[in-house]
């Protein structure tokens, strides 16, 4: 009976060192294991990265200033919002605005600035012609899709766009292209709103400091 038991176990010692040598590589046994093929992974798609800021004014609905040129402040935050991540020295400079103190209105257009590089936007040179005159600021996207022309203005109120001899308002899409015709062509901020101007993908905004809140508020325009 004990040999019977000793065959058996012997046949089955046997069988089982068949199966692993199967299961080892065939160069001496020095290979490595048999791998099992895996099912293919879903592809994930990548995320577009999310837009907030002034970057974002692109998505926002426009706003019309009256054929006079105003647009009052219950118009520019309702279509407009607030930017709530000033830094202390943006801050400082918002307050200086909301306590009168920027007559020439460097103080608004350099908190704008601050922003709007500091969320990712590239400052186009070039835009400016004669004494301060033309756009307050230009801008390209992070991705280079579109360009975005902004005015810093003081909010009291709401905003006030000026306008020319010829009742041409200031940001008007007529403002834009006479603007242009006083440009440097050779600039990168000619070029980037010329050829945004073709191809439809030129974004007009304003950005100023309401002086009754102190906020930084940001609007599309039409």
């Amino acid at each position: 009976m004990a040999l019977k038991d000793g065959v058996e176990l012997g046949e089955q010692i046997a069988e089982l060192d068949a199966k692993t040598a199967k299961n080892w590589s065939t160069d001496g046994g020095q290979g490595d294991w048999e791998t099992t093929q895996l099912p293919d992974r879903p592809v994930i798609p990548k995320r577009d990265p999310i837009v907030s800021g002034i970057p974002a004014i692109g998505e926002l609905s426009g706003v019309e200033p009256t054929a006079g040129g105003f647009v009052s402040s219950a118009k520019l935050n309702a279509g407009g919002y607030a930017i709530t991540d000033l830094t202390p020295a943006e801050k400082a400079l918002a307050q200086q605005v909301t306590d009168g103190l920027d007559k020439s209105g460097a103080l608004t257009e350099e908190l704008v600035e601050s922003v709007s590089q500091r969320q990712g936007l590239k400052s186009l040179e070039g835009g400016k012609y004669g004494s301060n005159n033309g756009f307050d600021h230009v801008y390209m996207s992070a991705d280079g899709k579109s360009v975005i022309v902004l005015d810093s203005k003081q909010i009291t109120g709401g905003g006030s766009f000026s306008r020319d001899a010829n009742e041409v308002v200031q940001m008007s899409d007529s403002w834009v292209e006479k603007v242009l015709g006083r440009l440097d062509k050779s600039s990168e901020a000619y070029k980037a709103v010329d050829k945004a101007r073709e191809n439809g993908s030129l974004v007009k905004g304003v950005a100023g400091v309401d002086r009754s809140s102190g906020q930084l508020i940001i609007a599309k325009l039409k």
